[in-house]
């Protein structure tokens, strides 16, 4: 037994040095470093389950042993792996009538046609963005005629709400970001719905993606971080530079590239409220890509809106997942 305890500690000890290591480098080098990046796209969901042995095994050692394990397996679970738990969801009684969007990157999958109708009926969305939106896609939904669609090369939004105005990047600003390698900077679109007696801005994007710079570092070859991150960076805060000073009432949705533990997320969107942070339970992964999940598709509400319900739906053909928020007034606004 008392080989077992001391083999525990040291296991103990191991485990916090190493959490304590993959904690700094997630939270603080996130797109800071070409190691902080890596990690933060990494299969981070597998860390917390490392503890569980120790775990069960210092509970028939030592309690000491017990309440320090569990305390590594708990900041390895929400610190390191991004779980959330929704404590900063708003009272269901909150103040004015309950807005409910969804974001979905449909990854130009031909699929989503056959089942869009029931997934709009599931859904039971007031304004629903469908990213990367195929022909197919847009054609079923023009069929279906909801009673508001708005269709771009890019994306289609389907609305039951009444549009007000809506708008796109300028064509000059776009031109100069894709002159110096931003070939996505045009997919950000601004609309402005009435809802409830107010204007509600809603804005969907999508922003650059890593995706070729860290299939690079799965190879070991970190030479094309650096770059990808200056043009990530550049473009996050061109988008956010354009759509100029946030009002309570705006929503921002689509696909960010970014997890909340980016440097350049925070920089950028962390002065709004991530409905999945604050309303969702679990690690609400939107990307899969192989062994790969992370949550880089979000809804970020203004400080108006309170988030009741935040959800990513599994079982969609694809590599993303779309995300359904709720989201009410909060009576503080």
């Amino acid at each position: 037994m008392l080989r077992l305890r001391s083999l525990l500690r040291l296991l103990v000890v191991l485990g916090w040095l190493a959490t304590l290591v993959a904690l700094a480098v997630v939270q603080l080098l996130g797109d800071r470093s070409a190691l902080g990046t890596v990690a933060m796209y990494a299969p981070r969901h597998l860390t917390p389950w490392v503890w569980l042995p120790v775990v069960v095994a210092s509970a028939f050692v030592a309690w000491r042993l017990l309440l320090a394990s569990l305390a590594g397996f708990l900041v390895t679970l929400f610190g390191v792996a991004g779980f959330e738990l929704p404590l900063g969801r708003a009272d269901r009684d909150a103040a004015g009538e309950p807005l409910r969007v969804v974001t979905y990157n449909t990854d130009r999958v031909r699929d989503v046609a056959f089942r869009i109708r029931d997934d709009l009926a599931q859904w039971d969305a007031d304004v629903v963005a469908l990213i990367d939106c195929k022909t197919e896609v847009a054609d079923t939904l023009r069929r279906i005629a909801p009673p508001g669609l708005f269709v771009s090369p890019w994306l289609c939004v389907v609305s039951r709400l009444p549009l007000v105005s809506q708008q796109a990047m300028p064509r000059a600003v776009v031109a100069r970001g894709m002159a110096v390698g931003l070939g996505r900077l045009g997919r950000v679109h601004r609309f402005v719905f009435a809802h409830a007696g107010r204007e509600v801005p809603i804005v969907v994007l999508h922003l650059e993606s890593p995706r070729t710079a860290l299939f690079a570092a799965r190879n070991l070859d970190l030479s094309e971080l650096p770059a990808d991150h200056r043009r990530r960076a550049t473009h996050s805060a061109l988008v956010r530079r354009w759509l100029g000073e946030i009002t309570p009432t705006t929503i921002v949705m689509g696909d960010f590239n970014l997890a909340v533990e980016s440097a350049i997320y925070r920089r950028d969107w962390g002065d709004m409220t991530n409905a999945f942070s604050a309303a969702g339970t679990g690690f609400g992964h939107t990307l899969f890509a192989g062994r790969h999940r992370v949550r880089i598709d979000h809804v970020l509400v203004g400080s108006a809106w309170g988030p009741v319900r935040a959800e990513v739906r599994r079982g969609y053909p694809g590599e993303h997942e779309p995300v359904v928020v709720e989201v009410r007034g909060n009576r503080r606004s």
